[in-house]
């Protein structure tokens, strides 16, 4: 019986691993990372960051909540839509909510220490925090992230690669129109 619940243990920690490692190496750091470093560096943001730390805690709380909950409920949403048969209305959906999900990022970065002082609040973060903690460490995790590392080097190179022989082709095809237009 304790082979069978380890083995299932095992099983369900992979499960978030998996979702962990591609929410993290793959969307966080092609896609939403950039777009939370673009609305970071925007003028509007350093106004508004003065005005959001000047809200209520509670305000600021319920303003956090309501996005998060935004955030994660597309996000549900658009892994339904993949696992119906939908990858395109479920990608799309993802990518959509991407700044979203980078302003409610920025938006619990400028305000964690307010937030932080709903005792509740704390306790949830400090416990997700060491559960993603537990991930990182698993052996598992680190496979998958070394897997997903070479993949993004291959990608990288491979799309290199292509872009060189696209630009090659179409230096080519300039000489040869050019040459019949003299």
């Amino acid at each position: 019986m304790k082979k069978v619940l380890k083995k299932l243990s095992d099983l369900i920690l992979a499960f978030w691993i998996l979702l962990y490692v591609i929410f993290e190496e793959l969307v966080w750091d092609l896609v939403a990372k950039p777009v939370y470093q673009y609305l970071r560096g925007l003028k509007l943001l350093s106004a508004l960051e003065i005005k959001v730390k000047s809200l209520e805690p509670l305000a600021l709380l319920i303003l956090f909540l309501i996005l998060f909950v935004l955030v994660e409920g597309l996000s549900i949403l658009a892994l339904s839509l993949i696992a119906q048969g939908n990858p395109i209305a479920g990608i799309a959906l993802y990518i959509a909510k991407l700044p979203i999900a980078a302003f409610t990022f920025w938006l619990f970065r400028v305000s964690k220490e307010i937030l932080m002082a709903f005792a509740w609040f704390k306790f949830s973060y400090e416990r997700l925090d060491y559960f993603i903690d537990c991930i990182k460490a698993s052996q598992f995790h680190q496979r998958i992230v070394a897997t997903v590392n070479r993949f993004k080097a291959w990608l990288k190179v491979s799309l290199s690669e292509f872009k060189q022989r696209v630009g090659a082709t179409v230096q080519s095809l300039k000489k040869s129109i050019r040459g019949l237009l003299q």
